[in-house]
């Protein structure tokens, strides 16, 4: 190319850069505003905006940056890093498009014989998760599933990893998608549990007081409730501690009809936030925030079987969980106390036997 030639090119560019930043984003507020599940509008948005193909990729980067992905403008954001994704990357769409899992002539060749696809959408990483947001919002029943039963499975399977999935990668910007699931009483109470685990470990401290009130909301389905409930686990700060604590001793989540499956949801909720094994796969500069979350969930679990001892399989099990190890002997001080109840010291025998053996995996 002569310098003249070169010149002419770049004049050219810089006069079509405005018409084409006019264009894209009016096409990317208009997809946006498709509404969810109605994929042949969106398709249709979607690739007018992909069509432009790599002079739109600066633009599109902009548009989905992460400071964008806000409660407001995360839809948006969505829209933009989905068709970067399709021009710049074209080989990742297919895989959430058409997982291989729930292909019914890939699976029944396994030794299941059952739709998996979340092990193989989390390989993605986090560069797939704008594409599984795509997916559940607007394409999850674009292309037919198997008639009956088997492709019920094949949906449910999709569903549950399209929300499963950003949580396990701890992607924040899936947070916002996920709230909309959990908040949405017309959509079931399993992918509502599924939303509520996985927007805990997306959103992290911001998580808290939506989970809250979920929580205690005599209201919603014992599923939801429980998923909170599990998510406050997931949110690892001494305030989900304090969250969770405030429920144990709350008569109005931990009584009646729904208090005992609510109760152990709690304690498998102190279960997932204490463990130390969770604890240990942190950087080395949160170790000294997980030894003190550790130790108040351990004393936490001790006090929980003076309360509810009836749940004493649970609680060994958590306890087992965060293996502290000053825990133990506050266990067996307990199982000798004659102040407290004989059913509470049943409990507490209980738990030592499993938490032993805890700690001595640990030598």
């Amino acid at each position: 190319m002569t310098k003249l030639t070169l010149i002419t090119a770049l004049a050219l560019a810089a006069l079509l850069a405005p018409a084409l930043h006019a264009d894209l984003k009016a096409d990317l507020d208009a997809a946006a505003q498709v509404q969810p599940g109605d994929h042949a509008n969106w398709v249709k948005a979607r690739d007018k905006i992909v069509d432009m193909g790599a002079p739109a990729l600066d633009e599109l980067a902009k548009a989905a940056a992460i400071e964008n992905w806000t409660a407001k403008g995360w839809t948006r954001a969505l829209v933009a890093e989905s068709a970067r994704l399709r021009i710049e990357k074209p080989e990742l769409a297919p895989q959430v498009d058409s997982p291989r899992g729930i292909d019914p002539e890939h699976y029944l060749k396994t030794r299941l014989a059952a739709p998996v696809c979340r092990r193989d959408l989390a390989r993605l990483g986090t560069q797939g998760v704008p594409l599984l947001l795509e997916r559940w919002r607007w394409t999850l029943d674009a292309k037919p599933f198997s008639e009956g039963e088997p492709g019920k499975a094949e949906r449910e399977e999709l569903a549950r990893a399209l929300l499963a999935v950003p949580g396990q990668l701890a992607d924040s910007r899936a947070q916002y998608a996920l709230l909309l699931v959990l908040r949405d009483e017309t959509t079931s109470a399993q992918w509502r549990q599924d939303a509520a685990v996985s927007y805990g470990q997306c959103a992290g401290s911001t998580a808290l007081e939506p989970l809250g009130m979920l929580l205690d909301d005599a209201r919603q389905p014992l599923q939801v409730r429980e998923g909170c409930a599990w998510a406050l686990g997931r949110v690892p700060t001494a305030a989900a501690l304090d969250a969770i604590k405030q429920r144990l001793n709350d008569a109005r989540i931990t009584g009646g009809e729904t208090g005992p499956a609510l109760t152990r949801a709690l304690v498998n909720g102190i279960s997932i936030l204490g463990s130390k094994w969770g604890w240990q796969a942190r950087a080395v500069s949160e170790q000294d925030t997980g030894n003190a979350i550790r130790k108040d969930c351990a004393e936490l679990l001790v006090a929980t079987i003076k309360q509810q001892p009836q749940e004493a399989s649970q609680i060994a099990d958590a306890l087992a969980n965060v293996a502290w190890q000053e825990s133990l002997a506050w266990v067996q001080d307990l199982s000798k106390n004659a102040e407290v109840t004989a059913e509470t010291r049943e409990a507490a025998l209980k738990c030592i036997e499993p938490l032993k053996m805890a700690l001595e995996r640990e030598k």
